[in-house]
């Protein structure tokens, strides 16, 4: 085995356990057309994802502080954004109605749906007597999900930032979660699809960590990353443990 003396793994959850379903844009413009706003699903997604990687960081507060409502706060920020720049291109939505209904739409399960051999993979690492945890930046909302899909039940905890008050990659909320885990850092791995937030983070308070990057070879190039190992599914981490501290001779 490659990863020795770990006993408990800690996961991320949006795209690392649980992705959108069926996407961000048909949602979304699903919900537009409710409104009487019918406008593209593509357009929807590329804007959403481009605002995501442009504006995510800027958003938060640098003091990585989170709570329920600053964690809607972001969201309301986020997504005023995406409208305004589609307005220029035609998309003639009632903003706060779109919102309200966006919000309560991406917490009910029925949303969102497990990433492929997401339970295989939990049930396999729960047999072979790994503690298993969740710590994601996320709302009260997640826990819902998590139910409704099924998912709980393979944790021991589910740690949201808007519980601990800290937002990854601050090392705070690794340390609650291994507190309320019991486990020590030296002996625990995190696995999260973020570079930043997940890698950065889990490194910083001392946990192992590995990045999950769906097609993380892109143009024959492998994916960089400070994460001791980088995966490109779920499924991939029982090949990299054995036992809970088990070691390779």
């Amino acid at each position: 085995m490659i990863i020795e003396n770990i006993r408990t793994i800690l996961f991320d959850a949006g795209f690392t356990l649980i992705r959108i379903s069926p996407s961000l844009g048909e949602v979304y413009a699903r919900v537009a057309a409710q409104l009487g706003a019918p406008f593209s699903a593509e357009r929807f997604q590329e804007v959403g994802i481009r605002v995501w990687n442009r504006e995510r960081s800027p958003l938060h507060a640098p003091s990585l502080e989170s709570s329920d409502a600053i964690e809607r706060r972001f969201w309301w920020d986020y997504n005023r954004i995406i409208v305004r720049e589609l307005e220029r291109e035609g998309l003639r939505v009632d903003f706060e109605p779109w919102f309200e209904t966006l919000f309560e739409i991406f917490g009910q399960p029925e949303t969102w749906a497990p990433l492929d051999g997401a339970a295989r993979t939990l049930g396999e690492l729960n047999r072979r007597g790994y503690r298993l945890g969740v710590v994601s930046n996320w709302d009260s909302r997640l826990q819902r999900v998590l139910d409704g899909l099924d998912l709980t039940r393979h944790f021991r905890m589910v740690l949201t930032s808007a519980q601990a008050g800290y937002r990854k990659p601050s090392p705070r909320i690794f340390a609650q979660a291994l507190g309320r885990m019991d486990a020590s850092a030296a002996e625990s791995l995190h696995v999260g699809d973020s570079e930043e937030d997940d890698v950065g983070g889990a490194l910083a308070a001392g946990l192992q960590a590995i990045r999950l990057k769906p097609g993380r070879r892109l143009a024959g190039r492998a994916v960089t990353s400070a994460a001791s190992h980088v995966i490109g599914a779920l499924p991939e981490l029982l090949d990299l443990l054995g036992a809970p501290g088990s070691r390779t001779r």
